[in-house]
């Protein structure tokens, strides 16, 4: 059964069903990143009431986290990674009906957590997270939805987000070569069934461990692909990540106040 953070994304399909399709698909690739950028230093705490079927993991055992050279790269990098900035394209292709889309403009994290991605081609949407919310707002039809992102499913699903795990103990790896020479494929399968997609693949460079490229896969086969360009890791201001409703905006907020206008 798709998880309540899934469910309350689909409710907002009353704004535009195809742009707002997309809002799914930004989720799923901007915790995965923000998970990587915040993997801890050393493996975090389980939570004080979890039960040890929660924290016991086969991705935890994989060998691969501590032997494979392309994995080590890629957590060491982003070990010491707490800001990342970028332009960004990103493909979204659906299987029935088979299309294509196109989208492109600038992502921003700040670890732990904070994440805003600022689509300007061909529309202006803003996706903007502060750790607790999150707002999806879109310009031209003057509306917004806000989601309580720390009560998901989704969130505690993917705990290495706020820091309560790490890669190594919510995804089994496979690592094979990349498209392009001295790039390689790490495919990350979750551990725990997700609703919201299969599985997630990280282009890795071979030589830094940085991500290039991230692809997400849907349960029905559906795929968006989005590739970083021109990436900057200097200090983000945590203000950066706030956002304020403009006015004459209707928001639709899934955290229970109801809808209302400003």
């Amino acid at each position: 059964m798709a998880n309540r953070f899934w469910k309350g994304l689909r409710k907002t399909v009353t704004i535009r069903p195809m742009k707002t399709s997309y809002t799914c698909w930004f989720v799923v690739i901007a915790v995965t990143l923000a998970g990587v950028s915040a993997t801890s230093r050393t493996p975090a705490p389980a939570p004080v009431n979890a039960p040890a079927s929660a924290t016991a993991s086969p991705a935890a055992a994989s060998p691969l986290w501590n032997s494979d050279p392309v994995l080590l790269k890629l957590t060491a990098f982003y070990r010491n990674t707490t800001d990342f900035s970028a332009s960004f394209q990103q493909i979204v292709t659906t299987r029935s009906p088979k299309r294509t889309f196109r989208r492109g403009g600038k992502v921003f994290f700040k670890r732990p957590g904070l994440m805003r991605w600022d689509y300007s081609d061909p529309d202006v949407v803003h996706y903007v997270s502060n750790g607790n919310y999150l707002w999806a707002y879109d310009a031209e039809d003057a509306s917004a939805v806000k989601m309580n992102v720390a009560d998901s499913d989704l969130y505690s699903a993917l705990g290495f987000l706020s820091g309560t795990s790490s890669l190594s103990g919510s995804f089994i790896p496979e690592v094979s070569p990349g498209q392009m020479e001295g790039q390689f494929r790490v495919k990350l399968v979750p551990v725990t069934a997700n609703g919201g997609y299969r599985y997630v693949v990280l282009t890795v460079s071979g030589q830094t461990g940085e991500v290039v490229e991230t692809e997400v896969v849907d349960p029905v086969g559906n795929v968006s692909k989005i590739r970083f360009e021109s990436p900057k890791y200097v200090p983000i201001p945590v203000s950066a990540f706030d956002f304020e409703v403009p006015a004459g905006v209707t928001v639709q907020d899934l955290t229970g106040a109801g809808t209302s206008g400003h």
